[in-house]
């Protein structure tokens, strides 16, 4: 009886010992690291696939293969990813304009905006619209446009209608808007610590330019509605689309400033 308490009471003080004893560094993490090396590598190619540094945007992981569109594309104002832009679209006959990530129609979001295309996401179904006409590749555009004494000029005829005071046709705007060539003449804004549109480059005879704006000038909201990043800048262009007045709200230097634009058919 005395021995076979004492086996019983060995064998309890064994597994408990097993259980609550420091494990050897090793110990513990040897045979779990190949899985964290796996699934990092896993992780990590599903980023550059499908993340930032990919063509498609997580919106778009899983869909079909992108289908022509019926829709037309009018003009576009595209940043270099195509994540974020705004587009002149012609649907059933109608001009309207669309900002990316938000619907404009029922059931239909813009996607993306590139120079000569935009893509759709109609009903679940990614679709594919191309510019009518662009007869200049967006690396030769931005070569040409750079290049000194280039003949590219702004298809905008900007007018001073007095201090602060600006106007134009909307027929020229999407003129601009339809010719890769023309989107650095439209200038290029980047964040601002503060929030806003921080203009950094403005071309000259650029539109930017134009409208009284110089480098270093912070756009911080457009008829009251204020700017969060450069990607409002979408917005700038969609409201010259659709209002006949747009009031811009600049800082300069820590000075308010406010620019009017009156926009004729």
């Amino acid at each position: 009886m005395l021995a076979a308490l004492l086996l019983l009471a060995w064998v309890l003080a064994h597994w408990t010992w097993f259980f609550i004893a420091p494990k050897p560094p090793n110990q513990s993490t040897q045979g779990a690291s190949p899985l964290p090396g796996k699934a990092l590598a896993e992780r990590t190619a599903a980023l550059h696939l499908f993340g930032a540094a990919g063509g498609v945007s997580a919106g778009t992981v899983g869909l079909p293969a992108a289908a022509p569109s019926s829709i037309g594309v009018l003009g576009v104002y595209a940043t270099r990813d195509g994540r974020t832009g705004f587009a002149v679209l012609m649907l059933d006959g109608k001009p309207l304009s669309a900002v990316t990530g938000k619907e404009f129609a029922p059931g239909m979001v813009l996607q993306r905006v590139y120079t000569d295309r935009v893509e759709i996401l109609r009903g679940g179904q990614l679709e594919v619209a191309r510019m009518a006409s662009a007869p200049v590749s967006a690396t030769n555009a931005g070569a040409a446009a750079s290049t000194p004494g280039s003949s590219a000029t702004l298809q905008i005829n900007v007018r001073q209608l007095g201090p602060g005071q600006y106007g134009f046709s909307r027929a020229e705007l999407l003129a601009t808007l339809k010719r890769p060539e023309q989107m650095l003449l439209l200038g290029r804004y980047g964040p601002h610590p503060r929030g806003g549109a921080l203009l950094e480059r403005s071309p000259a005879g650029g539109l930017p330019e134009k409208l009284g704006l110089k480098v270093g000038d912070v756009v911080t909201g457009i008829n009251g509605k204020t700017f969060s990043g450069p990607g409002d800048v979408a917005r700038l262009y969609e409201q010259l689309v659709k209002s006949e007045n747009v009031n811009m709200d600049v800082l300069r230097a820590g000075e308010k400033m406010s620019f009017g634009i009156q926009v004729a058919p």
